[in-house]
């Protein structure tokens, strides 16, 4: 989205913050979504949101949840009490959530550097029921930034669990086996994990049928 009437975004956060304490839940996170959609940092708004969203937070459902935590997470506010309460109260729907839901909760938490053990284990337990049931037509959120996301967080066990079952489905196979096998060799420079980047390359990326391991792949992708 693109908007560039500055002033005109400014004066309506402003506008906006003497009411905000009527505003529910669905309110507080479609502003926030439109804030961090239009770039808007108004940080009195955000202050607004935030405390707005902490006293009201009972009243989130599944779907306001994530989109307020990806809302400051993509406008770079880590707001810890704000994601602290976010947090619990999405323990308790774990099992409401969607595939994009699932995908957006965990790139907020791995971008913000927000390490929320119990919500980002409800993530992947989560997702992985998802997917055991999932079809080649199925939506399936973003795959790409849910494992990033997961090695972001160092999580290597739900990282290669998520990949083992997108490699199952054999979904968007060139963009999540190869980036996230390249993410996995990143990883490996900080801990020891088996990458097995000539498997992946070999099983899952068109130009490397027929050919050696590693045929036609720049390189700067060879594991290390």
């Amino acid at each position: 989205m693109e908007f560039d009437d500055v002033p005109l975004l400014h004066a309506i956060a402003s506008a906006a913050i003497p009411s905000i304490r009527a505003w529910d839940a669905q309110n507080l996170a479609n502003i926030a979504w439109a804030v961090a959609k239009c770039s808007v940092l108004h940080a009195p708004l955000l202050a607004a949101i935030s405390a707005q969203a902490r006293r009201t937070i009972s009243e989130f459902k599944a779907l306001e949840l994530p989109i307020t935590l990806w809302a400051f997470a993509t406008m770079a506010v880590k707001d810890l009490p704000l994601f602290d309460a976010i947090s619990a109260a999405a323990m308790p729907l774990r099992d409401q959530f969607e595939m994009l839901d699932l995908s957006n909760m965990a790139w907020a938490l791995a971008s913000s550097s927000y390490n929320h053990g119990p919500l980002i284990d409800a993530i992947a337990s989560q997702s992985l029921a998802l997917l055991e049931s999932a079809g080649p037509q199925s939506y399936i959120g973003n795959p790409s930034s849910l494992c990033w996301a997961m090695w972001r967080l160092r999580q290597p066990h739900h990282e290669r669990a998520l990949f083992r079952r997108f490699g199952e489905l054999g979904v968007l196979v060139e963009l999540v086996a190869c980036g996230i096998e390249l993410t996995g060799n990143q990883w490996r420079r900080l801990d020891p994990v088996d990458v097995r980047m000539d498997e992946a390359m070999r099983e899952v990326c068109f130009w490397t049928s027929g050919g050696p391991a590693g045929a036609g792949v720049a390189a700067d992708w060879v594991p290390l």
